[in-house]
């Protein structure tokens, strides 16, 4: 995925389109009372939008970010339950369902105003603006680092600290009580004086009745129990023991499977298909060709050319359907693009230097160069870079009566609700999405292709289809990491120690402050030129 920064999140004019502070009408309210029907189960008391408890005292912690290896479904659930002051031994974790009540209004916040500190009154106005936008960007991300120092910081730990808030004062209201005269330990509540103990569950029903505060007082690093200690994570088990779902592990009955292929050359589009081979195998069901494709998220934007999907009765069917196809691809004059001929434009749009952009100044670099004993330079390159996630792309879905159901591992589940309810021309509401465990993300699993792939598979065959992409396909239509060149002068004088600094690289993909160096060398000028592939 493309590095989230500052300036990303400015540039989609959210501020200037919403206004921050627009008073009573934008605070978020008791989230908990509206959501407590869609995600408490029986015997479960949903006391803030981000924890439930039930009534054997399990806290549960909700957590609105994909689990793909990161270990984040602990990470979070560790935030939220020392705020709690909860035993851990009886704290669960669950993952929220992808709607706009779980959308990452605190990553938005992170990224907006870094470090910022709101007067206590405005914060409710401020997260309650957050929250819409998030919800109107279907921002339901786990990406760019931002999940334990935006959500946990700004979301979980405060779920923490407001829900133990609401459960002291349930107490002192059940036991008339001062406040201050009750603590919290390992999920029981406390009366000082009279060392009178209940569990949290006790409290839950009437605490989820009054409203959370947004500004809860939260613990300093020298009281944590919980955060930054080692616990053994909520996932291990179930992936040592088999147990865990993968979205390849989803199993529907009268399920069928697809795979799919594009144009080998970006840009290409599907002159025709000849499929007569392909349907003489057995196992193969039908051959479908699927139109260009596209979503135009704040995250996960992407355009794809058309596609041809084989559904079979098995995979290997369906990928020996794909092989004895005969596909006519136009190329879109893109047919003799290659690595070396795009290094070669790197190499001569760095030398020619036109129309630098400056990143960085200080001192007078070529005088440095132009009075050194010796000068080194260097080009460096990286190439264009699949993800190739462990697990292959893949989704399953049905499509039938107006609505889809959708299996897969992504990592932003409200975008690509929304995506797939595009792609079919449904209403969003009629689309549900199960996000799974993913074996790997690393931001290839923000843009939805593959699920719409699947949708508009499952929606031609009438049946649940579990669509896989094969790993050629995978690193044939990946979206790769940019490819970079960054040639780097250095002045040396008499003893050999640098004096000048240069570098230039191509294409401004990283925050500004990435190519910066924290070497104290007098003379420094850092750059960038345009070299559009």
């Amino acid at each position: 995925m493309n590095k989230w920064t500052r300036r990303a999140f400015l540039s989609t004019g959210i501020i200037a389109g919403t206004g921050l502070v627009v008073g009573v009408a934008m605070r978020p309210g008791n989230r908990a009372q509206d959501l407590k029907d869609l995600v408490a189960g029986d015997g479960e008391t949903l006391v803030h939008a981000y924890v439930k408890i039930d009534a054997d005292n399990i806290v549960t912690a909700i957590i609105p970010h994909s689990e793909m290896g990161q270990g984040i479904h602990t990470s979070l659930a560790q935030m939220v339950a020392d705020e709690l002051d909860a035993d851990w031994d009886l704290v669960r974790v669950e993952e929220a369902p992808a709607i706009g009540e779980y959308a990452n209004y605190a990553v938005g916040k992170g990224f907006l105003f870094p470090g910022a500190k709101f007067p206590n009154i405005i914060v409710p106005s401020v997260d309650g603006t957050l929250m819409r936008v998030a919800d109107a960007l279907n921002l339901q991300i786990t990406g760019g680092s931002g999940s334990i120092r935006f959500t946990g910081q700004l979301g979980s730990r405060v779920a923490g600290a407001a829900t133990k808030q609401l459960l002291v004062q349930a107490a002192a209201q059940e036991w008339q009580v001062p406040e201050s005269e009750i603590k919290t330990a390992k999920s029981h509540l406390i009366h000082t004086p009279s060392s009178r103990r209940e569990p949290y569950s006790a409290f839950a029903v009437a605490a989820s009745k009054m409203k959370p505060s947004y500004t809860p007082t939260l613990k300093t690093s020298d009281q944590f129990e919980i955060m930054g200690k080692h616990v053994e994570r909520f996932d291990i088990p179930s992936k040592v023991d088999g147990t865990a779902q993968f979205a390849l592990d989803v199993r529907l009955p009268n399920m069928l499977y697809a795979t799919v292929t594009r144009s080998p050359v970006f840009g290409g589009s599907l002159i025709g298909t000849k499929d007569e081979a392909a349907r003489a195998i057995e196992g193969v069901v039908d051959v479908v060709e699927l139109p260009s494709i596209q979503s135009a998220g704040m995250v996960g934007a992407f355009a794809a050319g058309e596609s041809v999907a084989v559904i079979a009765e098995g995979y290997w069917p369906a990928i020996q359907g794909l092989k004895a196809l005969e596909i006519e691809w136009d190329n879109a004059g893109n047919g003799s693009v290659s690595s070396e001929k795009i290094f070669a434009q790197f190499d001569d749009d760095i030398s020619a230097a036109q129309d630098r952009e400056t990143d960085s100044v200080i001192g007078d670099a070529e005088d440095g160069f132009q009075n050194a004993a010796k000068v080194i330079t260097a080009d460096y390159r990286v190439p264009f870079l699949a993800h190739t996630c462990m697990e292959p792309l893949n989704a399953t879905a049905e499509v039938k009566d107006g609505r889809c159901e959708i299996w897969v591992g992504c990592q932003n589940p409200l975008g690509f609700r929304q995506a797939v309810a595009d792609a079919l021309g449904f209403d969003v509401e009629n689309v549900t999405l199960y996000n799974q465990f993913m074996g790997g993300g690393f931001g290839r699993k923000s843009r939805p292709d593959y699920a719409i792939q699947a949708a508009l598979v499952a929606q031609h065959a009438r049946r649940p289809v579990q669509l896989i992409w094969s790993r050629e396909e995978d690193v044939r239509q990946d979206f790769y990491r940019p490819a970079v060149q960054s040639r780097f002068r250095a002045a040396l004088d008499n003893d050999g120690n640098p004096i000048a600094w240069e570098n230039t690289y191509v294409d401004k993909n990283e925050p500004i402050e990435a190519p910066l160096i924290p070497y104290a060398i007098p003379a420094q000028n850092i750059g960038y030129v345009s070299s559009p592939t």
